[in-house]
């Protein structure tokens, strides 16, 4: 049965609408550490919000990879989480289905597209293909699409980028959920990826314009799925969730 769902994010802008619609409170994190941690009861659930937090050199947001994995293992062993769902904002392709504030949960996987690693054994290691446990009754239940969730450490895309991505069948890009996935593949924990659109790569806006003006919108999006996604679940086991 799932008790606790731990909701990783990378931004506080993301994460504000998620905490408020919890009513979520502040926690302690490990000293020194730069995450937001808040915690919630949701009827029988307990939720946590764990946010990457703020780079204490650049003061930027704690987006990509590293940031990730760092308040992924740190909220693993705080909270003893049933299942792990990376929440955020992402891109996507208009040809491949994707418009602005388009809802998606992962599924079959999430891969990495710019870990080229052209040696034998390494190449598969490099995209990663995490499993996520299967939602798609759930993703019909609350109005959000299944599909390929791809990470990269940029938030543009180069051609090659774009290739592997196509070839990968992705639905949308985004910068953390195959690190957030990766470790808890390596903690044997169940992990699942809740992205909403804010940019589309294949139209004649840039990305960066379309980020910044979509972002409140999409993270309203993301927090009404969010919702939905942890009521879905309640009273339910992990094997009650696909079609």
């Amino acid at each position: 049965m799932i008790r606790t769902i731990a909701i990783v994010m990378a931004m506080g802008d993301e994460a504000a609408p998620v905490v408020a619609a919890f009513d979520a409170r502040p926690v302690a994190v490990p000293a020194g550490r730069p995450h937001q941690w808040y915690l919630a009861t949701r009827g029988d659930l307990r939720v946590v919000v764990a946010v990457n937090g703020v780079d204490a050199r650049f003061g930027v947001e704690g987006v990509g990879p590293e940031p990730a994995v760092m308040n992924t293992v740190a909220t693993i062993e705080r909270f003893a989480p049933d299942l792990v769902v990376s929440a955020g904002t992402a891109g996507g392709w208009v040809a491949r289905g994707g418009e602005i504030g388009k809802v998606y949960l992962s599924y079959p996987h999430v891969v990495r597209h710019d870990r080229r690693i052209d040696i034998d054994g390494y190449r598969e290691f490099g995209v990663g293909r995490f499993p996520v446990v299967p939602m798609r009754a759930v993703a019909a239940a609350i109005g959000a699409e299944p599909g390929v969730v791809t990470t990269g450490g940029s938030l543009d895309e180069t051609p090659e980028d774009a290739r592997i991505m196509a070839e990968l069948d992705a639905r949308t890009k985004e910068m953390e959920a195959a690190s957030v996935a990766w470790v808890c593949e390596t903690l044997h924990v169940p992990f699942v990826a809740l992205k909403t659109i804010t940019d589309l790569a294949d139209v004649p806006h840039g990305t960066v314009d379309q980020f910044l003006a979509n972002l409140h919108t999409a993270s309203e999006r993301l927090t009404e799925h969010l919702v939905r996604f942890v009521d879905e679940l309640a009273g339910k086991s992990l094997d009650d969730l696909d079609a």
